[in-house]
């Protein structure tokens, strides 16, 4: 975090970048530092289910690590070029 002043300033530009992409798309804003509770909720909720996300999440940050044919592979079969 860069401080209060920066990270309100960041929130206060996305909220008008937001508005002009003319998009139904909406920001959650869940204060200063809600992330940390939305994250704490999230953890504790996939680790009651006994879902293993984390485990699953760096198995595929670790398949697509620098590997460009992989890259390549993706994109094609799925059409999207946003990776995790």
């Amino acid at each position: 975090m860069d401080g209060p002043s920066a990270n309100w300033k960041f929130l206060d530009e996305l909220k008008i970048d937001l508005c002009t992409d003319r998009s139904d798309r909406e920001l959650l804003n869940m204060r200063s530092c809600g992330l940390h509770i939305v994250h704490g909720a999230f953890q504790t909720g996939h680790k009651a289910r006994g879902w293993n996300v984390n485990s699953f999440l760096c198995a595929i940050y670790a398949m697509f690590k620098d590997i460009p044919a992989r890259h390549a592979d993706y994109v094609q079969l799925t059409g999207s070029s946003m990776f995790l």
